[in-house]
């Protein structure tokens, strides 16, 4: 008799179940839910351009992804963007959180910022903190400190913007240069 009324009870919260997904009614348990659905342990993703090529690439040691409002959280993430001349930009920093799925990366922490030297361009490295990309662009941007070095010169400043497809970084405001005379 006891199995006959669990089977009956079973039956029963099936019923009132199926009910609720078919009418639409708000699952107030998962709506509330900020835990995460998934992770990824060596995280790599490519996009693509029109061409087929590389555009931008994002790598962490770890990736923790909530879909309550689609964003990741990274570990070590590491950006490298593919400009259709030159050197490619690498991009890493101690964490970040991506927002409107990836297509915006807030590096946070410290951030550093390398180009390889290529044809008239020398190499290139600047240190800063706290970096929103937009990868779809290749445009960064900061308001915190950034310095940026090179073979002849370091610059100083606040506020950073960085253009990697036309190879430009811009300091907004503050700006200091040393520059360095190079030895016969």
């Amino acid at each position: 008799m006891l199995a006959l009324a669990l089977v009956a009870a079973a039956a029963g919260i099936s019923w009132w179940f199926e009910g609720m997904v078919r009418s639409g009614a708000p699952n107030t348990h998962n709506s509330a839910n900020t835990a995460p659905d998934y992770y990824v342990d060596q995280f790599t993703a490519i996009s693509m351009n029109n061409d087929g090529r590389p555009h931008s690439r994002l790598s962490a040691t770890k990736l923790v992804h909530y879909a309550h409002d689609d964003h990741a959280d990274l570990t070590q993430p590491r950006m490298l963007f593919y400009p259709d001349r030159g050197t490619p930009w690498s991009v890493i920093a101690e964490r970040a959180r991506t927002e409107e799925g990836d297509r915006v990366v807030n590096l946070l922490g410290k951030v550093h910022i390398t180009r390889a030297a290529s044809g008239a361009n020398r190499p290139l490295s600047v240190d800063t903190r706290d970096l929103t990309v937009y990868p779809d662009s290749s445009y960064a941007t900061t308001n915190k400190h950034a310095v940026i070095r090179s073979l002849s010169y370091e610059l100083s400043g606040t506020g950073l913007r960085g253009w990697f497809e036309q190879e430009r970084l811009q300091l907004l405001s503050n700006v200091q240069g040393i520059y360095k005379h190079a030895q016969p």
